[in-house]
């Protein structure tokens, strides 16, 4: 095997590890929005309120307890994100939600005290993409 056809094969394999590790992302952005689900759900412990909008109730979070769910506009509103973040073979799991209001739960306000998710979230994701990620690649 002469010297360009080693360099051709180390290209070869350098792209399939790079397509195995996009992938492995996008696993890993779906792991992060599955636990997001199950977060962002569940009884929480705050006061009942009456919703305008309709004639039930519902209890909301108490301080440093995850949102508790009125519409579900902010558990369905986060999109997994995966690919690239960077050089040929750095890789970007994450979920994003563009809800206006995700910003001020998770830090508070001056009139409300934080309902913080977002470590309890990666928390929940992170033996799951930990597993993905440790994986052999076979390539």
């Amino acid at each position: 095997m002469s010297v360009p056809d080693i360099s051709v094969e180390v290209v070869k394999k350098v792209t399939a590890i790079g397509q195995e590790m996009k992938s492995r992302a996008t696993r890993g952005s779906r792991a992060l929005k599955n636990a997001e689900l199950q977060v962002l759900r569940g009884q929480r412990g705050g006061r009942s309120y009456k919703k305008s909008f309709k004639k039930s109730s519902y209890t909301a979070s108490a301080p440093g307890e995850p949102p508790a769910v009125r519409s579900g506009k902010l558990r369905s509103s986060f999109r997994p994100v995966a690919g690239s973040s960077g050089g040929a073979l750095s890789v970007k799991v994450a979920i994003e939600t563009d809800t206006h209001y995700a910003g001020y739960l998770e830090h508070g306000t001056s009139k409300m005290a934080a309902r913080p998710y977002v470590e309890k979230i990666k928390q929940k994701a992170e033996p799951e993409i930990k597993s993905i990620f440790g994986a052999p690649y076979n390539v």
